[in-house]
């Protein structure tokens, strides 16, 4: 069974009186684009990781055999991929980062449809997690408004876990993310 949204859980009502979780606010005028690296601009550096991933597999590996003995060689391709793999991520935990500290603010730069980032702490390995940032503003890096906050009774953000109500989760928008908030890697609301 599905845990419900944020609002109707006596769990949110209860943290809310202890100060635990606040609802999220969405500004009533376009805020001012305060994260940087913007959750775009993240983007483009996983992209660009991703990139450069393979192009080290399709060209690097090739040329580090025919320069070196085949097995040295062999090791060399496959750690530079190792390492290219271990950056992108690294990169992707940074746009993570990014947009959760964007949500905070009620705002984000990119608006993905499915993603999941996190390592430990959140859901199964593998399972993707369904965004709906519609209530947020969308703006551009610059700070131009791409689309106005739709009005929504769950805004994504931080409320009291249905898990654990001494915690808090991360609503999407639609659903529960599965990350939970005691973390100290700056995914907690300050």
């Amino acid at each position: 069974m599905t845990p419900p949204p944020p609002a109707p859980l006596p769990s949110s009502a209860t943290a809310a009186g202890s100060g635990l979780a606040r609802p999220p606010l969405v500004p009533t005028v376009p805020p001012v684009v305060a994260v940087r690296p913007t959750s775009a601009r993240a983007l483009r550096h996983v992209a660009l990781g991703v990139l450069a991933f393979f192009a080290g597999g399709i060209l690097g590996l090739p040329a580090a055999t025919r320069s070196l003995a085949p097995a040295a060689g062999t090791a060399v391709g496959v750690a530079s991929m190792a390492l290219a793999a271990a950056g992108v991520v690294l990169l992707l935990r940074r746009w993570g980062r990014s947009l959760v500290a964007e949500i905070e603010l009620g705002y984000t730069t990119s608006r993905p449809r499915t993603a999941s980032w996190w390592l430990r702490n959140g859901p199964k390995r593998g399972r993707s997690v369904v965004w709906d940032l519609a209530g947020l503003w969308f703006l551009r890096p610059s700070g131009e408004v791409r689309a106005a906050p739709l009005p929504t009774p769950h805004p994504p953000g931080w409320y009291a876990s249905p898990r654990d109500p001494a915690r808090l989760e991360l609503w999407t928008g639609c659903q529960w993310s599965g990350l939970l908030g005691a973390r100290t890697d700056g995914l907690l609301p300050r």
